[in-house]
């Protein structure tokens, strides 16, 4: 939800399409709360398809392989806590490098 916040701030379209009801359960209150009021404010939409084109996709806090909910010509660039432990400094490095070969 960060990062949509932060490319919606940016004046790009953004749609979330969240696996789960409730957007980012996993931060708790009030945290949760106050980014999801943030994702409103700045105009970040919903939606329950994947629109076309650029996904990011943030799938949990684990390493894990990405399964992305769209086909397997879609171009994926796994960054962040899914490639192992970096912090936020690594992460948004990637997510940097991710965005400039796009």
């Amino acid at each position: 939800v960060s990062v949509a916040v932060a490319l919606r701030s940016r004046g790009l379209a953004v749609t979330l399409v969240p696996d789960d009801p409730v957007l980012a359960p996993e931060l708790g209150l009030p945290g949760r709360f106050r980014l999801v009021a943030a994702a409103r404010a700045v105009g970040v939409a919903e939606a329950t398809e994947v629109p076309p084109d650029a996904v990011p996709v943030a799938i949990g806090r684990q390493p894990v392989a990405p399964r992305p909910p769209f086909g397997p010509d879609v171009e994926v660039h796994v960054i962040g806590d899914a490639t192992g432990t970096g912090g936020l400094a690594g992460a948004l490095q990637q997510a940097a490098v991710a965005a400039a070969s796009i």
